[in-house]
């Protein structure tokens, strides 16, 4: 872990307000670290309130490291208790050393419901190494992001 944070590049002020930031050690016993950030919206006359959020990931040791990133925008209201997720997008942004990226899906969950959440999945390669990378970003009816990735 020790050599994973000394290469860490830090957080991404571009990318909006850095609201979480989480180091740990994926199923496979590799390091990440998993950043959230918000950009709240221009105030606008409307009843719903709404977030974009970008979520970055940085999966896999070595020589085969890779960075994913999930955006997406959300848009609840209170009164009724429902919330929704639209404009997601999932990619690669960074491959340190992965040749190929495969096996890309975004999924969608729980629009029009209390919760909503994006997730985006893929897999990298290098020659016999692989790296899953795995994402997701949740807000419920009250405005609130929740995130996490595999553990």
């Amino acid at each position: 872990m020790e050599d994973f944070r000394k290469e860490d590049k830090g957080p991404d002020a571009a990318k909006g307000i850095l609201i979480s930031e989480e180091w740990g050690f994926d199923e496979n016993g590799e390091p990440y670290v998993e950043r959230t950030y918000v950009k709240p919206q221009n105030p606008r006359l409307r009843v719903h309130d709404s977030k974009d959020v970008t979520k970055t990931r940085v999966c896999g040791t070595g020589s085969a490291k890779m960075t994913v990133e999930l955006s997406a925008s959300f848009e609840w209201d209170s009164s009724d208790k429902r919330v929704e997720v639209y404009d997601v997008e999932g990619q690669v942004t960074d491959m340190d050393g992965v040749n190929e990226v495969y096996d890309e899906k975004i999924v969608i969950s729980g629009n029009g419901t209390s919760k909503a959440t994006a997730t985006y999945t893929c897999k990298g390669k290098k020659s016999l190494s692989y790296v899953n990378g795995k994402i997701n970003i949740s807000c419920n009816y009250n405005g609130k992001i929740s995130s996490n990735g595999t553990r």
